[in-house]
């Protein structure tokens, strides 16, 4: 399974240094992000540069060129064997010993790793099979775009980022949906519209971007979509970017399943209504059939709507936890919260 996730940089809200340009810039921001939150790792690109994945993936598409489609699974034989030819093309040449001088101390703590091998194998592995899976109409953008391999170590998903000016497309694949989902929404929340007061920290890492204008605006284009190694759409995910936790509470007020509460409590309270407007100003002695629906449907209601609210605020609790907020004032509903929420829906066979 791969997501696809699409977003663009709004750069009227950077102030960029002397002589840096706005690509440049852009993604020197968003790698800041992805690691600040552990989605992507300095190391990661040592282990794995941008070069080896496009040598591995244009060795494996020769090696395929005259049987059919390419693999998609990591752990398939075809896959495996490239990326051990490019990891042991790469020890040959003494690559991995050159690194970048900024990084010398990361990349001798590397190559003490008595499983660098293993890692790095697997990472290119992960980086073919969603090469492997990009439909041939975004072919053009593998070598211009690509930048950097993500690994979500939380949920063990990889990924790759890809970058079109101030554009970025983040693939993610998974076997599992429900790993997948987590990554995808992780990152979005990172990559949500924040205050600028928050990024006071990672601005400091920034060295191409001298501050910015109140808010860091990032949109998120289209819905994302969840696809099976066929190309099939599972699921759609539709951003919704949280700005209060107010907005967060009405917006989670009137989705599914906690709505599904209020239209059975909306329907139950109508059947009681009825049953009260037919049977007001009767005169009946003993067990009445009508006054006793009348009264378990209120019941009944009253429950659903209770439950409603339990389904809401527990609902609420769980995403609140993953957002950030002015922290002097975290218990008042009218507080700043700042994020990003996904909603899934299964696509229609």
């Amino acid at each position: 399974m791969r997501t696809v996730t699409e977003l663009r940089v709004n750069p009227q809200c950077l102030e960029l240094k002397a002589d840096t340009e706005l690509e440049e810039a852009t993604l020197d921001l968003v790698r800041t992000l992805l690691r600040e939150e552990r989605v992507a790792y300095l190391a990661d690109s040592i282990l794995v540069s941008r070069g080896e994945l496009l040598d591995a993936y244009a060795e494996l598409k020769k090696r395929r060129r005259q049987a059919g489609g390419l693999p998609t699974d990591p752990a398939s034989s075809e896959i495996a064997s490239v990326a051990a030819g490019i990891a042991a093309a790469s020890a040959r040449n003494g690559e991995q010993a050159s690194g970048v001088t900024e990084t010398g101390i990361v990349v001798e703590r590397v190559e003490r790793d008595r499983d660098t091998l293993s890692r790095r194998l697997r990472a290119i592995r992960h980086g073919l099979a969603i090469l492997a899976q990009i439909p041939p109409d975004d072919q053009d953008v593998i070598e211009s775009g690509l930048r950097d391999l993500l690994h979500d170590r939380d949920n063990d998903v990889y990924g790759l980022l890809f970058q079109q000016g101030t554009g970025f497309t983040i693939r993610l694949r998974h076997h599992s949906p429900d790993r997948l989902k987590a990554a995808t929404e992780k990152v979005v929340n990172i990559l949500a519209p924040r205050p600028a007061a928050d990024l006071d920290r990672a601005l400091a890492e920034v060295k191409s971007i001298s501050s910015i204008k109140q808010r860091l605006e990032i949109d998120f284009l289209g819905s994302i979509e969840m696809k099976t190694p066929a190309g099939e759409l599972a699921q759609t995910g539709h951003v919704h970017v949280v700005r209060s936790q107010l907005g967060l509470l009405g917006y989670l007020a009137t989705r599914a399943p906690q709505i599904w509460l209020v239209w059975l409590t909306a329907f139950l309270a109508g059947v009681d209504l009825v049953w009260e407007l037919f049977l007001a100003g009767s005169a009946s002695s003993g067990f009445s059939w009508g006054g006793w629906i009348a009264q378990f449907c209120a019941r009944l209601s009253t429950g659903a709507f209770g439950a409603y609210l339990v389904a809401l605020f527990t609902r609420y609790g769980e995403i609140r936890k993953a957002l950030r907020s002015d922290r002097r004032s975290t218990r008042r509903l009218t507080s700043a919260a700042y994020g990003a929420v996904v909603e899934w829906t299964t696509a229609e066979s």
